[in-house]
């Protein structure tokens, strides 16, 4: 499914996207894509990360987005970027882990949310051979590079391994 989002000038697009991920109806395991568009125009990968409040140089590093639900326990979002140089992303990421609840807060926002998002904690774990770094369970957020050029960010190992299964089905397919 893609769904388009129309972003008026003043609007919240986390606001948005939680709505949309509160309201989708989404069978076990369907994906859905949001279309973002101002005055429309499709908005770019750069553009949509400085409005979810990436750090500037993420932004700056991303050359795509593909912004959705995963149907899994509950809607659950995910942001997949495609970025041009793996170690500023890296240390964008890093920066950003502080903040990461309070700017992606309600598409992200867990269903037992607090008022007002805590702050993180990130750790390091190996999952499926992939380096990730995620938070801790009340607002888990989890990320890793599949890729040197793939940053996925989600909140939920069943989500983060569709994306990834996802990934490496298009690559085949377009060989």
């Amino acid at each position: 499914h893609r769904n388009v989002i129309e972003l008026g000038a003043n609007a919240s697009l986390t606001k948005i996207l939680a709505v949309e991920r509160a309201e989708a109806d989404l069978t076990l395991g369907e994906v859905t894509e949001f279309l973002i568009m101002r005055d429309g125009r499709e908005l770019s990968g750069q553009e949509i990360m400085l409005i979810l409040g990436a750090p500037e140089v993420l932004a700056r590093n991303t050359v795509r987005t593909f912004v959705g639900l995963h149907a899994f326990d509950r809607n659950q979002p995910f942001i997949i970027a495609e970025v041009s140089t793996y170690d500023l992303a890296f240390d964008a990421m890093l920066t950003w882990e502080d903040r990461m609840a309070e700017t992606l807060n309600d598409f992200f926002a867990p269903v037992k949310r607090t008022p007002v998002p805590p702050p993180l904690i990130f750790a390091y774990r190996v999952f499926r051979n992939l380096d990730l770094r995620e938070s801790g369970t009340t607002w888990p957020i989890v990320y890793t590079f599949p890729e040197r050029n793939v940053l996925i960010i989600t909140t939920n190992e069943s989500t983060l391994k569709e994306a990834i299964t996802r990934l490496a089905i298009s690559k085949t397919r377009s060989i």
